[in-house]
């Protein structure tokens, strides 16, 4: 019965006990009630109701999981939006500055000196993606980080 609970590996260990003890048939269905606190750095992300009724059916028992998720305040929605446009706004500048100003550099040296043993006055230059450049900078990477982790909101809600 604890492998078909939602979460189950989230569970408390008086949780389990009580879950497989119901499977089990030793644990009466109205016996079966607990709430648990979900936590993520000490924050409360969610509090989960659990409790048991007979069912109509013989030998069943319905198990019912109830989950409320806490109100965070509008003020972390405007700090958060307000650090990524930042983040947005320094990884521009990092593409620019080191990934799409060496291609002007580029384009001027073939434009001036050309090829050695081409003839030719046109050259295509492809750029590609510039993701391994912008996550290769500690400052993005740890940003990042620090966005997954102050995102509470977004994981209670997941």
């Amino acid at each position: 019965m604890l492998l078909r609970m939602p979460y189950a590996q989230y569970y408390s260990k008086v949780l389990r006990r009580d879950a497989l003890a119901l499977g089990a048939g030793t644990l009466a269905p109205d016996a079966f009630a607990n709430v648990l606190i979900s936590r993520y750095l000490g924050i409360p992300m969610a509090y989960t109701a659990f409790w048991a009724v007979n069912a109509t059916l013989p030998n069943r028992t319905d198990v019912y999981v109830s989950m409320q998720l806490p109100r965070f305040p509008s003020s972390l929605g405007v700090i958060k939006l307000t650090y990524r446009i930042v983040l947005s706004a320094y990884i521009v500048w990092l593409m620019v500055r080191r990934y799409y100003k060496p291609y002007l550099h580029l384009r001027r040296n073939l434009i001036r000196y050309g090829l050695d043993g081409d003839e030719s006055n046109m050259y295509e230059i492809v750029v590609g993606d510039a993701t391994g450049v912008v996550l290769q900078s500690p400052v993005v990477s740890t940003a990042f980080l620090i966005d997954t982790l102050c995102s509470v909101d977004s994981f209670a809600a997941a």
